[in-house]
């Protein structure tokens, strides 16, 4: 080895030899230029002054030529961080400077408060031409409605801070924080059918989120503007005239609350308004991005806190029960009443779209049955920590309250496409649901766009003089998770522990596999909030279907198919077999057991070509079910009624706690049943179903349709199977 580094010293040395020489020659003919040019000054016999200002003009030039490139290189430095600008080149700094992340936008307040009269006068022409007309021909009674008075006042809003984020985001896209806050003068009075009420001294309060995505290289440079409060934002006002009525302590309260959660299914995440601001876009990219993560909250337990409640004898106990808030999201656990101590073991769980910059509040209250509820204090916690431990476990100390802690456990899920975590956290899921009162937990998501409906049918609605007329319906889309089959292809983001390389996954290619068709002009168009969904078991779906019918009804005699099978829908060329096997119409039902929770959940979906039992050929219909042999009230379950219809849609889930061992010995009594009034003539019984639930598969949940049977037919058949 030493012998074949040796050659390689002489080259180096060379190398060195050359560099010299070259300054040397450099400096000869630097110097010999000098000599010769003083020469030639004193041959032709130049002032010494020439070579004096040629001195001075090159001292110049080159300090000049530095401080110009210095200034250069301070105000690039100053472009890219002011802050390590101004310290690198000031030693000690007053203690009353500072560089914080929100900086103020004086020149944007005064640009809005010059604005606001025209801005008000904008919005006075809006509300009494669009709106007013929007709201009188939104439902019969508001056709009377009116603005009386609309005056925004003399106090525009202010942006008391602005914040950009320039961390953690992509290239493509600026995230914009503004602290929006509204202490106006305002009033504004409407009328209807003669009756005037009003709103006054509007005072908001909240961190508004502007994201502009994506940036684009064409005017106005982003593709797409999304606006959404980050937390539900604080709201107060005065009412006016006959509103005025409900400022009382209850009902203000129950006012304020009912706006506050219009406000945050409108825009408090995870709702955001968003406006398309170039062709090709996809605006539901932008209105349902891709989750951060999932936020599992164990509330467990809280000591010392107030003792609220009076008793004889001084100061009682409290009936506590906690409310957490996630953006618009709201969970609350049950009371415990005559307790200090409170053990909830409550687990609940969020999608979290934007974790920087979210908090999540919990407040602790007391019961009080016909009063306001006592707050016995509250916490807030920011988000974007917990998601960077990945797990937070800690008594915190309420606030607002002398004495009480309470008990948080916070786990954060981050998304994942690996299939192979999914059976990992089913099982931890059935771990946790074993020891804490929660609902099914979920082990992967599922996104669902509901772009528009088309061509529905009028309704016919009765009036006050019992007439019927048609009307546009006012249409809602209701979901209702059935089966268990899932598609695995669109369903690839599971729930799973905290990894380090699972932060940066992508939804866009699952939600965009199905694309929606497209809607025609003034079809209602919504779409569906994102949804944790529990998935016991992940299956292939079964190829679409070209057209869907309702299949054959089963007698509640016949044995039932383990076969889990989707919810279908009427056919017209079957309208015949629709009317069942009795011509009383048919009603459809889902059955699903949950062995964690040991409830038997129903489902009743819809009926169809029921019998007209009114003079005006329709019916009232709703739908009664006992869990028989018990025919109490703790038994009794009963859904909404629908007025006028033969083919009544419910699609509401009831509940029924009993374990495995009874589930055999009992049978699900369903009665259709007409609403009528104490005076009418109608015929009230529509039909009845018996399912006999020993013969039920609790592993598996059964959607079916059943025939309506008289109830004189099914107590002989009960006689008949007795004998």
């Amino acid at each position: 080895m030493a012998n074949e580094k040796q050659p390689a010293k002489p080259k180096r040395k060379a190398v060195t030899e050359d560099t010299l020489l070259v300054s040397v020659l450099k400096r000869y003919f630097k110097y010999a230029g000098a000599a010769v040019a003083i020469w030639g000054f004193g041959y032709y016999q130049f002032s010494p002054a020439w070579i004096l200002l040629g001195l001075v003009v090159i001292t110049w030039k080159e300090k000049h030529n530095k401080l110009q490139q210095k200034k250069i290189e301070i105000s690039q430095q100053a472009a890219k961080n002011e802050k390590e600008a101004i310290l690198a080149r000031v030693e000690d700094l007053p203690s009353w400077v500072f560089f914080p992340d929100v900086e103020r936008a004086e020149w944007l307040n005064k640009m809005v408060a010059q604005m606001w009269p025209y801005i008000g006068e904008y919005t006075r022409t809006l509300l009494m031409t669009s709106v007013q007309k929007t709201v009188q021909d939104s439902a019969s009674v508001m056709g009377s409605f009116k603005f009386v008075n609309i005056d925004l006042g003399d106090i525009p809003p202010r942006i008391g801070g602005v914040k950009v984020y320039t961390e953690k985001v992509k290239r493509d896209e600026i995230y914009m924080d503004l602290d929006i806050i509204y202490s106006s003068d305002c009033e504004i009075t409407v009328c209807v059918k003669g009756v005037n009420a009003g709103i006054k001294d509007l005072q908001l309060h909240g961190t508004v989120r502007v994201i502009f995505k994506p940036l684009i290289n064409q005017v106005p440079f982003f593709g797409g503007l999304s606006v959404f409060f980050m937390n539900n934002p604080s709201i107060d006002f005065n009412l006016t005239s006959l509103a005025n009525a409900l400022d009382l302590p209850g009902l203000n309260d129950m006012l304020q609350t009912y706006i506050q959660e219009i406000i945050g299914n409108i825009m408090v995440l995870p709702n955001r308004i968003v406006v398309q601001t170039a062709q090709g876009l996809t605006v539901s990219k932008l209105r349902y991005p891709q989750p951060d993560g999932i936020l599992r909250i164990y509330v467990e337990e809280a000591k010392d806190l107030v003792k609220a409640d009076l008793s004889v004898l001084g100061k009682g106990k409290s009936d506590p029960y906690s409310v957490v808030r996630v953006g618009a999201m709201k969970f609350k656990t049950h009371v415990i009443n005559n307790t200090v101590a409170p053990q909830w073991n409550r687990v609940f769980e969020t999608i979290i779209d934007e974790k920087d910059g979210q908090f999540m509040d919990v407040e602790v209250r007391d019961e009080d049955p016909g009063s306001k509820d006592d707050k016995l204090g509250n916490v807030s916690i920011e988000l974007s920590p917990v998601a960077a431990k990945g797990l937070v476990d800690n008594w915190l100390p309420l606030e607002n309250v002398k004495t009480g802690k309470l008990h948080l456990k916070l786990v954060w899920l981050y998304l994942s496409k690996n299939p192979q975590m999914l059976n990992k956290q089913i099982v931890s899921n059935k771990q946790v649901g074993k020891t804490k009162d929660s609902d099914d937990l979920s082990s992967c998501i599922l996104m669902v766009n509901v772009d528009s409906a088309r061509e529905l049918p009028l309704l016919s609605q009765g009036s006050f003089m019992r007439t019927k007329k048609m009307a546009e319906p006012s249409p809602y889309v209701f979901w209702v998770l059935t089966t268990e089959q899932s598609v695995e292809e669109e369903t690839e983001n599971l729930m799973t522990e905290p990894i380090p390389d699972a932060k940066e996954t992508d939804l866009d290619e699952a939600a965009s596999k199905d694309k929606p068709a497209p809607s025609s002009p003034g079809s209602p168009t919504d779409s569906a909030p994102i949804k944790p969904v529990s998935a016991e078991t992940v299956k292939k779906a079964p190829p679409p279907q070209a057209v869907q019918q309702i299949p054959k009804a089963k007698s509640p005699s016949q044995e039932r198919e383990t076969d889990v099978r989707q919810r279908k829908t009427p056919s017209v060329s079957s309208a015949d077999s629709n009317l069942g096997s009795y011509r009383l119409g048919r009603i459809q039902l889902t059955l699903r057991y949950s062995m964690q929770r040991g409830k038997l959940m129903v489902c009743v979906h819809k009926c169809t070509c029921l019998e007209a039992l009114d003079k005006d050929n329709f019916s009232d219909p709703y739908v009664k079910m006992y869990l028989l042999p018990d025919r109490g009230s703790s038994s009794k379950r009963k859904t909404k009624v629908i007025n006028n219809n033969l083919n009544p849609v419910f699609d509401e889930t009831f509940e029924y706690g009993v374990t495995p061992q009874e589930l055999v010995t009992r049978s699900l009594e369903v009665t259709v049943k007409n609403d009528t009034s104490m005076f009418s003539s109608s015929k009230k019984e529509m039909g009845m179903v018996l399912i006999d639930l020993s013969k039920f598969d609790i592993q598996k949940a059964s959607t079916d349709w059943y025939d309506l049977a008289p109830e004189e037919q099914l107590q002989k058949k009960e006689i008949e199977t007795d004998i």
